[in-house]
């Protein structure tokens, strides 16, 4: 269902609409079909339960906080600005 709209040229409202599928219907297996596939390539992992990793961070660079961003943390080699 999901393959098929994708390669069609109707708007996902249009592909429903033609096959008689509702659009929830649709978004509920677009979901599932895009947490399975990122499980399996280990971009989500679904645990069930919450865990807290201590994170010692390179550099920690406070700005003043007169600007947007207040502070930057610097983990092997990213960014992560707040």
């Amino acid at each position: 269902m999901i393959k098929d709209q994708s390669e069609s040229v109707l708007s996902i409202r249009e592909w429903c609409r033609e096959n008689n599928i509702s659009h929830g219907k649709f978004y509920y297996w677009q979901r599932v079909i895009r947490e399975e596939t990122l499980i399996k390539t280990g971009t989500l992992a679904i645990t069930g339960q919450t865990q807290f990793v201590e994170v010692k961070p390179s550099i920690i660079e406070i700005k003043p906080s007169n600007q947007s961003t207040c502070a930057i943390l610097r983990l092997n080699g990213n960014e992560i600005e707040f």
